[in-house]
C-alpha cells in the first residue's frame, strides 16, 4: 500500500438515526466502509461525512466477499463530490487477489495493507436531520480478480 498520509477517516450516516459507520476516503471520490449490509442495500438516506457536511453518494458497490452470517458487508461507495483532500491509495493487487482466492474478506486484506486501521477515532454525534439526495445505485460485485477495475476505479 502507498499513502502519502494518515488515512482520512470519515462516517457513513444515516441521516434519520443519526447512526454512523466507520471508513476511509481511498481516493477523491472512493470511500470504503464494512457496514450492516440492510443499511447498504437500502441506502434512502445515506451521506460520507468528513467533519460537519453531507457528501452524498452516487453508488454502492457492495463486495461479495462469500458466505457470511456477519450481517455486514464491505463496500465501495462513489461519492457525488469529489474531496478536496487528496487522498489515494494504491494497493498490492497480487496480495489482494490471492487473499480473495484463499476467501478472505475484502476488509481484513485492507487492513493488512494499512488502508483501514485497527482503532477508529469515537464516532461523532450526528443529529438526525434530512439529506438532499438523488436515487444511490446499489450494486453487488465479486471479490475477485475479474471484478477489481470495478471495485478499485482510480487504480485501472
Amino acid at each position: 500500500m502507498s499513502r502519502q498520509q494518515d488515512p482520512i477517516v470519515g462516517w457513513l450516516s444515516m441521516a434519520s438515526t443519526g447512526q454512523a459507520w466507520p471508513g476511509v476516503l481511498v481516493h477523491r471520490d472512493a470511500f470504503v466502509v464494512d457496514a450492516p449490509t440492510e443499511v447498504l442495500h437500502h441506502p434512502a438516506d445515506l451521506s460520507v461525512r468528513f467533519g460537519a457536511y453531507p457528501n452524498p453518494i452516487i453508488e454502492i458497490l457492495i463486495i461479495d466477499d462469500g458466505p457470511t452470517d456477519s450481517g455486514r458487508a464491505t463496500a465501495m461507495l462513489r461519492l457525488t463530490r469529489e474531496e478536496p483532500a487528496t487522498a489515494s491509495v494504491t494497493l498490492d493487487r497480487a496480495a489482494v487477489d490471492a487473499g480473495w482466492r484463499a476467501g478472505r474478506p475484502t476488509w481484513n486484506l485492507l487492513q493488512d495493507q494499512g488502508v483501514v486501521p485497527d482503532r477508529w477515532p469515537p464516532a461523532p454525534e450526528v443529529a438526525p436531520a434530512a439529506v438532499e439526495s438523488a436515487p444511490i445505485a446499489v450494486k453487488t460485485v465479486q471479490a475477485a480478480p475479474a471484478d477489481w477495475c470495478t471495485i478499485f476505479w482510480w487504480l485501472c
